[in-house]
């Protein structure tokens, strides 16, 4: 059991800890000496680490997906806190409780797949309908769906993050709704409900959560495309533009060509889903940094590299 929790960690704390690593690379430094640089993770949340005058040799031992007990000291690099590891050693699964690392969703994984569900019955669209039902109706698929993360440290990165992000963005959609009933109401909600399906093939949903081969060639958007066009097959005369709307929506979800959309959102709906999924998860993400942030006393969070800023926490 651990003692002391990642997001407890303060500048100048010594340590003597179990972690997960979920990223390692063996680096070498400018006088040519080589060193780990690792992310460890428990629940609570992902730090940078240092292992100084490594070998090949921890390279091979301390791989992704690892528990470590480590010991040293928290320091502070550009504003950000990471720990410096004086010794450490593998320890197996039996060594740890697994919970400590294993972070999922607080809320209630079958009340939101009923969300899910009335989404999918309030579709009047019978085509749209029908798919969704495709999607949701696939046993093994759901059961991926529900136990997937949305992302490996950005947003709801966590067991059945996918399935709480999923439900945010389709609450928002419904109320967007009622202010631009021009939209069309089936094609967003069907875009909102299938727009990040790719994911439960990009990561897995193991402790240390990870892209898989999969996923890191292809990425979500292309992924969701293919599982869509598999259950686009059970679909008896699905319209064409209908289809190609919705491939587009999720294709150009991601809204810049710098952050992997291949298109850029062309349609009112596609822009919509664009930016209620980047509102879901930006105040997932900040609200998450100010829940976690360890210094109690501080009316200000840890200076936080994704926003480049920090945040008023009172």
């Amino acid at each position: 059991m651990k003692k002391v929790f990642i997001n407890e960690m303060k500048t100048g704390d010594s340590f003597d800890e179990f972690f997960l690593v979920i990223e390692m690379q063996l680096k070498t430094t400018r006088t040519e000496k080589l060193y780990l640089d690792m992310e460890l993770a428990d629940r609570t949340g992902v730090i940078r680490a240092k292992v100084w005058d490594a070998t090949e040799q921890m390279a091979r031992t301390y791989k992704t997906g690892t528990y470590l007990r480590a010991a040293g000291k928290v320091q502070e690099y550009r504003g950000a806190k990471q720990l410096v590891l004086d010794r450490c050693i593998p320890v197996g699964e039996s060594d740890v409780d697994v919970s400590d690392f294993r972070k999922s969703t607080t809320k209630d994984v079958d009340g939101l797949m009923k969300e899910i569900a009335d989404h999918v019955a309030g579709i009047k669209d019978p085509h749209l309908k029908k798919l969704l039902e495709k999607v949701f109706g696939d046993d093994a698929l759901v059961e991926k769906f529900k136990a997937a993360p949305a992302a490996r440290n950005y947003h709801h990165a966590f067991r059945g993050g996918l399935l709480e992000h999923t439900t945010n963005v389709a609450r928002l959609a419904a109320l967007l709704l009622t202010e631009r009933p021009e939209l069309r109401a089936d094609l967003l909600m069907a875009g909102c409900l299938l727009h990040d399906i790719g994911k439960i093939d990009e990561m897995n949903a193991e402790a240390a959560i990870n892209y898989t081969d999969a996923g890191l060639l292809l990425g979500h958007l292309v992924q969701g495309v293919f599982i869509i066009e598999e259950k686009l097959r059970g679909v008896k005369n699905f319209p064409e533009d209908l289809k190609t709307n919705l491939r587009h929506i999720i294709l150009s979800h991601h809204g810049e060509y710098e952050w992997g959309s291949p298109k850029l959102p062309m349609i009112p709906e596609a822009l919509a889903i664009h930016y209620l999924d980047n509102l879901d998860a930006k105040l997932n993400a900040v609200i998450g940094a100010i829940k976690d942030d360890p210094d109690e006393e501080s009316n200000w969070t840890d200076y936080n590299k994704m926003f480049e800023r920090r945040f008023f926490k009172k």
